[in-house]
């Protein structure tokens, strides 16, 4: 077939281009030219407020800031070697399995097995390095480089975490105790155990009340414990409640297990006084005992994901706590805790998304603390092929004790002790629908009744709706049907939820002697956050057998800073003429700004008749860390009954106290004392720990502290204790100092929320000593006691200069790779040398260690690689010299074309920076200063327990650190802390300015110094 006109000149025009590519490729490679030394740049690697690097060699060419390749890399700690004779550089960044390669002879690189084309400018070989320009090395690395010439530095932005950013965090947690940030650490893993310490939460009230119409004064005396511990492989709890009348008013037992997930996916098991099931419409009781399991199989789904649109939310918390319940930032309820020591909220309502509850917990001793629950709601919770159940079994009514109380409670029940089994399952068929199923089977006046239901879940598109049917029985089908329309439909900005229910026969709306029946329910919810205010609007519709109820909710609710405020207006229409409508609502506010918190709420009617119902408002005042006042007022105008209270909130080491008295407008008088404490076995030693944090809700750490003498990373006979040293978790606000026996103990760990726990490097007694594990994260049961050790070693330096024997004459050679090598020959650091040969290793172990190079360079040593000993009466190597022999060179070998402009904003040059200028040493400024200053600063460089060791850090920062402290005097002088004791604190003095002292200190903790700036 002949070609047309046009494709034959085509084909003409690729091969006239090819053979042009051909011969350009053919042609010698330009000489880029020399840098000039009037163009040399000494920039400092920053990254935010650290500094990285110092001095790394650059140069302004061609408009654009060129970087050496192995210094940038190694003040990122990527341990890449750098061979500029032959144009290569090989290692890895970030994790040993991301490679880099670079190959300036065939134009290529290939960074994580992607190999790519060097662009003309892309690398240059000049003498003993090669240079890329900032924007390549941000190319090729998760990294942003920017010059910025006023200050010689090159500022760092990372786009993924790094290893120097962790390196960096660690030492500067200390500074930074506590934080927000995730657990950065490894984290622990505690199995369950057999028998395991019991931790107990006590508390004891008494009070005496005096009343002017009675002539006896009354005293009453309650108590309340919640124990909690390993028992069996799983968590045993236990409550208890009494008075001075009756010991035993209220007793539960549970043991419950979170395993991880299994074949059958189980994540809950519970055995004893337990929560049945709910399936709504069916008879329901608070606590039995019996057996409760919970789980997700086949996808990891959430086992909560059968509820459909609706959740519980219940626990254990001692009498006496107030608690309150927010719902996506929407105070939805709250409880008071009775002598049952337990909350319930039921029949919580879910939308569509992610729904965020926060119970807020306010303790009668001052006391305050909150936790986050999330369930989720809508189509996304649907996933296919994934199975979750729970299963119950129980006896109706009965306890693992039946108190006084309980058999009250239940006196009215029907068929006491027999079985009740519940059963709810929900099985994901595809992506978009689930199907679900229920039981309920009780007995009822003798006959057992199967309550079954059979529900669907389904997602169109954004759409999220519910459809299940419940089997009554005693006649008839409650029908529930939803529909979630979630904010991005525009259904008037918000989320909204329909929802309607036909109800069976045996659904009571009141008591059974009103023989109010309710047939059905419609209701429509609207959220959402306009203007930043959380809202909830709803309406329902109720028809009962005899009349119709309207009911209007409109919730608001706003933070702004430390201030809650919200209001809630409730409006009810009843179709009977008896019945008149109301509208009343309820005021609330809390505000926290230390040391103030105030929280308040007003319930007022506007319907029938306008009038406040209900006044209340609480302040508490924090006087000291372990003190606080609280004083609460409350007014009822119906009844015009005043009443107020004043508190005292006395936090001590092994107790909290909290005196309390009360007067009313009836000159009705009361006092009571409040006492909370904790107990539980110490968990490395024989003994009981007493603290005022609650343990058996919480979990608990305890750190050892130890110098590891034998160098075996374990606590021996060997090792000797450190004390007073910090322990720390950031994200729990909790720290505590070893003691004599080198131990801390942190309590109070909320399983909530996992956190770091770390040691802080500036209180361990010496300079020289680090620990030799950063620490672990851990994530506590309740009553959960963790061991971390911190092995501590003493530490030295090593460091030296690199040269190359050239021309008779040995000149410093930068940008090689020198690995400290230890008695097991692994590499246990590197350094690249700097641009004059200079490296230095801080904070070296004591061991065996030996200096070796790269392989270009190993086998070029004039003298054999130095090895040494760093031990306690030589802690340091210092000033080693390493030659190696000259290599045969190009001066300069691009091999990229030359001239070609590089894509960066350009920065001119000016003859006005002088990058080769030294700048004086702050420690030679103060010799050139006749007078002396005015207001001279000195540096403070530590603080010891003993004399004997301020003295031994003086000489060993005189080794460390000459060039710097040549020209200072360096002295111990004592401290006397009061109640922490004496210590003997290091200075160093000279007739320094502010300026100059901080500039010095600056350098020092550039080099793991610590250093402190501090008027003589």
């Amino acid at each position: 077939m002949l070609l047309s006109h046009r494709p034959k000149r085509l084909i003409a025009h690729a091969f006239v281009a090819l053979l042009a590519l051909g011969l350009l490729l053919t042609q010698p490679a330009a000489q880029a030219e020399e840098f000039s030394e009037f163009d040399l740049l000494l920039l400092d690697f920053t990254l935010g407020r650290d500094t990285l690097a110092q001095s790394v060699t650059a140069y302004a060419y061609k408009n654009t800031i060129v970087v050496s390749l192995a210094e940038a890399s190694a003040a990122l700690e990527f341990p890449i070697s750098v061979d500029a004779n032959e144009g290569t550089a090989e290692g890895w960044f970030i994790s040993k399995d991301r490679r880099f390669e670079l190959d300036i002879g065939s134009a290529t690189v290939t960074i994580e097995g992607e190999k790519q084309t060097l662009s003309p400018t892309d690398a240059i070989a000049y003498e003993y390095a090669i240079y890329v320009p900032l924007d390549t090395f941000s190319r090729w690395f998760p990294v942003d480089l920017s010059a910025d010439i006023p200050t010689m530095s090159i500022k760092i932005e990372a786009r993924e975490q790094l290893p120097t950013q962790l390196r960096a965090q660690r030492r500067q947690f200390a500074g930074q105790r506590f934080i927000l940030a995730a657990p950065s650490l490894p984290r622990i893993k505690a199995p369950y155990r057999l028998i395991g310490p019991h931790s107990a939460d006590l508390s004891f009230g008494y009070s005496i009340q005096r009343d002017p119409n009675i002539s006896k004064t009354q005293t009453n005396l309650t108590h309340s414990s919640l124990i909690r511990g390993d028992l069996a492989f799983m968590t045993s709890s236990i409550y208890l409640s009494g008075n001075d009348s009756d010991s035993l008013t209220n007793a539960r037992i549970t043991l419950s297990r979170r395993p991880p997930y299994t074949p059958a996916g189980i994540n809950l098991i519970e055995i004893g006084d337990i929560t049945p099931l709910a399936i709504r419409g069916t008879p329901q009781n608070n606590l039995e005992q019996g057996l409760l399991i919970r789980g997700a199989a086949f996808g990891g789904s959430d086992p909560y994901d059968l509820n459909g649109n609706r959740t519980q939310i219940s626990g254990d918390v001692l009498e006496g706590w107030e608690i309150e319940l927010l719902q996506n930032g929407i105070r939805i309820d709250y409880q008071i805790i009775g002598p049952e020591g337990r909350y319930d909220f039921r029949d919580l309502e879910l939308y569509s998304g992610s729904n965020i509850f926060e119970l807020i917990f306010y303790g009668p001793a001052g006391e305050q603390y909150s936790k986050t629950i999330t369930r989720y709601s809508g189509a996304q919770s649907i996933r296919k092929n994934s199975l979750s159940y729970q299963l119950s079994a129980s006896n109706k009514g009965k306890k693992v004790y039946d108190s006084e109380q309980d058999l009250v409670q239940v006196a009215g029940m029907t068929d006491i002790g027999t079985d009740r089994y519940t059963a709810k399952l929900d099985y994901g068929l595809l992506s978009n629908l689930s199907v679900g199923a229920g039981l309920n089977s009780v007995v009822e006046n003798s006959e057992r009744l199967n309550y079954a239901s059979l529900s669907f879940r389904t997602g169109w598109r954004s759409l999220y709706m519910s459809l299940s049917a419940t089997n009554d029985p005693l006649g008839g089908t409650i029908w529930d049907g939803s529909v979630d329309i979630p904010a991005n439909i525009r259904f008037l900005g918000f989320n909204a939820q329909l929802n309607h229910t036909r109800y069976a026969t045996s659904v009571l709306e009141t008591d059974a002697s009103s023989d109010l029946r309710i047939e059905s329910r419609s209701s429509i919810v609207l959220t959402g956050t306009p203007e930043g205010i959380s809202t909830r609007f709803s309406a329902s519709h109720s028809n009962l057998n005899q009349s119709t109820t309207t009911i209007y909710s409109l919730d608001l609710s706003q933070k702004i800073k430390g201030t809650r405020i919200g209001n809630t207006l409730n409006y009810q229409d009843y179709s009977t003429n008896s019945l008149p409508g109301t509208l009343t609502g309820n005021l609330y506010f809390s505000s926290k700004y230390a040391p103030l918190t105030l929280r308040g709420n007003i319930d007022y009617q506007i319907q029938p008749e306008s009038e406040p119902l209900f006044y209340q408002l609480r302040t508490d005042l924090r006087i000291a860390s372990d003190m606080g006042m609280a004083f609460s007022f409350d007014h009822t105008p119906t009844n015009k009954l005043s009443r107020m209270t004043a508190s005292l909130n006395w936090r001590l080491k092994y107790v909290n106290l909290s005196p309390r008295l009360t007067y009313d407008s009836e000159e009705r008088f009361s006092g009571f004392i409040f006492a909370a404490l904790s107990l539980s076995p110490k968990p490395d030693r024989l003994g009981i720990l007493v603290s005022g944090n609650p343990m058996a809700n919480n979990g608990g750490v305890v750190s050892r502290v130890f110098l590891d003498n034998d160098n075996n990373g374990q606590f021996s006979n060997r090792d000797t204790p450190l004390a007073n040293v910090d322990i720390y978790a950031p994200q729990a606000f909790r720290h505590s100092e070893t003691n004599a026996d080198g131990t801390a103990y942190l309590t109070g760990l909320s399983p909530n929320k996992a956190t770091d726990i770390r040691l802080d490097h500036n209180s361990l007694p010496g300079i020289d000593m680090d620990a030799t594990q950063p620490g672990n994260s851990v994530q506590l049961r309740p009553a959960q006691w963790v061991t971390i050790d911190f092995p501590v070693v003493t530490t030295g330096e090593v460091d030296g200069t690199l040269y190359q024997l050239r021309d008779n004459k040995q000149l410093p050679l930068p940008g090689v790779m020198i690995e400290l090598r230890n008695a097991r020959n692994e590499v246990s650091d590197f350094r690249i040398s700097g641009h004059d040969g200079f490296f230095l290793f801080d904070r070296v172990p004591y061991g065996r260690y030996t200096l070796t190079l790269n392989k270009k360079y190993q086998n070029k040593l004039l003298q054999p690689a130095p090895k040494f000993q760093l031990k306690k009466y030589n802690p340091n190597q210092l000033g080693i010299t390493l030659v190696v022999s000259a290599l045969k060179t190009k001066k300069t070998t691009s091999g990229f074309a030359k001239g070609a402009p590089l894509r960066v904003s350009p920065i001119q040059k000016s003859k006005t920076i002088q990058p080769t200028i030294k700048q004086p040493n702050p420690a030679e400024i103060k010799n050139t200063l006749a007078p002396s200053i005015a207001n001279p600063y000195a540096l403070q460089l530590g603080a010891y327990k003993e004399k004997i060791r301020a003295e031994s850090a003086i000489h060993q920062l005189l080794q460390r650190h000459a060039n710097l402290l040549q020209n200072l005097q360096l002295l111990a002088t004592r401290s006397d802390l009061g109640s922490r004791g004496v210590f003997f604190r290091i200075r160093a003095s000279g007739n320094l300015s502010e300026a100059q002292a901080k500039t010095l200190c600056r350098q020092l903790k550039q080099r793991g110094q610590s250093c402190i700036a501090v008027p003589e």
